[in-house]
């Protein structure tokens, strides 16, 4: 009879600290979605001072500097019309498997409009593709309903709004940015 209580106990322990302690919120985010479109879109117009020609040229030098490769990236500037179009992208991760480590998910990539007017510029990010032999769009991730669901999309998701988010506080704050006035009598 002890020898069954020690047996019961040992595996009762044995199940107790086999259980996940950092289990991994596969919970997908609130993403925007354009109800015209109905495509995931990170858009807004913000106000500031400067002409479109200062605001186009301040967008070009944020480029430069948060972007490796921007020859690759950039795909059209019209300086006459102040517009800039982006596809750039980024690697998403799978999960943490049980040993905490996380293998490459894929590429995402997307699309970015930038438009300047007098004293405003526009951004908008759309087009989130997920690097597959043929296109499939990101908002597929949103379907819970569809066969091809995973429970990794929602982890995917949440790293996209990151990566999103991330992008654009760094352009708002280099186009807030003073620029710097060389001072050459020192």
């Amino acid at each position: 009879m002890r020898k069954q209580f020690m047996l019961i106990l040992m595996l009762f322990s044995v199940f107790a600290f086999g259980q996940k302690k950092n289990a991994v919120d596969l919970t997908a985010p609130k993403m925007p979605v354009d109800k015209a479109t109905n495509m995931i879109t990170y858009t807004d117009v913000v106000q500031q001072q400067g002409s479109p020609d200062e605001l186009y040229n301040k967008a070009l030098n944020w480029i430069k500097k948060y972007f490796k490769n921007t020859e690759r990236i950039i795909k059209s500037k019209d300086i006459n019309n102040h517009k800039i179009l982006l596809h750039p992208s980024f690697r998403v991760l799978n999960p943490p498997d049980k040993k905490g480590f996380q293998t490459m998910g894929g590429i995402v990539s997307y699309i970015i409009l930038l438009e300047f007017r007098d004293g405003r510029y526009k951004f908008t990010l759309n087009k989130f593709s997920w690097k597959q032999p043929s296109y499939y769009p990101c908002e597929k991730w949103m379907d819970t309903s569809a066969g091809t669901y995973q429970k990794r999309f929602g982890f995917f998701l949440q790293q996209l709004d990151k990566e999103a988010n991330k992008v654009i506080a760094d352009f708002k704050k280099a186009m807030g940015a003073v620029p710097v006035k060389k001072d050459d009598n020192w």
